[in-house]
């Protein structure tokens, strides 16, 4: 999940996949899939392994063709669309014709930039945008956190923001804080170890990433108030207020 997860906090992952006896190779590309009739094994190089079944996951893409043919504004982000979500043609909102869901552009909240964000609950905050203005409501995009769930058996893994590296891509350095706590307070007892990396902005300290991984519950409901802290530019100090006094 090099997209949505540092390497420390990767690790984390790892070591839970061992433990449920799944393997895990990487820098490794495949070279070839031997078959009969039915895959009987996969080569990566030096290294083959027997398969009974192959899965292939590989990179989102938007879909633009239909857009692009019919003279629609596009580029690798997908469709260019405007604050309320309407197709652009030469930079101009095409009245009546809006995009939505993973094949229209998304603003990064974090850098203001576009973006390609293919997670539902981006999709999801375009297509209210157009809802509204079929019905006559006045509304606008402000951008995504691009927060995300991930669900392997019992471990749990969230995400929103930037990862380091996309930060560095970004030309944003950053600061970071990893740490280790129960779900329950420190006076309950019982609890489940939760793993939590926050990034940010090394001048300002503004939240710009959070990645979270535990066994635990509770894992979206952080990210949701996470990626709020991000939509509202809340720094480290305005968390620690927020630790301190409002519980």
């Amino acid at each position: 999940m090099p997209d949505r997860l540092d390497s420390d906090m990767a690790e984390y992952v790892h070591r839970y996949l061992q433990s449920i006896d799944i393997r895990v190779i990487t820098m490794h590309e495949l070279s070839e899939i031997t078959e009969t009739g039915r895959v009987e094994s996969v080569n990566f190089g030096d290294l083959t392994l027997p398969a009974d079944l192959l899965m292939l996951g590989t990179d989102f893409m938007p879909e633009i063709t239909l857009a692009k043919s019919a003279g629609f504004d596009t580029d690798k982000y997908g469709i260019n669309i405007d604050e309320k979500s309407r197709a652009l043609i030469k930079g101009k909102a095409a009245e009546g014709v809006y995009a939505s869901g993973a094949c229209a552009h998304a603003i990064n909240i974090v850098t203001g930039k576009q973006d390609f964000m293919y997670t539902g609950s981006t999709s999801i905050q375009k297509a209210r945008i157009v809802s509204e203005q079929l019905l006559g409501i006045d509304s606008t995009i402000k951008g995504s956190a691009n927060p995300m769930i991930a669900v392997l058996r019992d471990l749990n893994i969230g995400t929103a923001g930037l990862t380091k590296q996309e930060a560095e891509k970004n030309n944003i350095e950053v600061k970071t804080c990893a740490t280790e706590k129960k779900s329950t307070a420190r006076y309950y007892p019982g609890g489940i170890p939760v793993y939590m990396k926050l990034l940010f902005e090394k001048n300002s300290l503004r939240l710009i990433g959070a990645q979270i991984v535990s066994r635990g519950y509770g894992i979206k409901e952080r990210i949701d108030a996470l990626s709020t802290a991000m939509s509202c530019r809340l720094t480290a100090k305005d968390l620690a207020w927020i630790e301190k006094n409002m519980r």
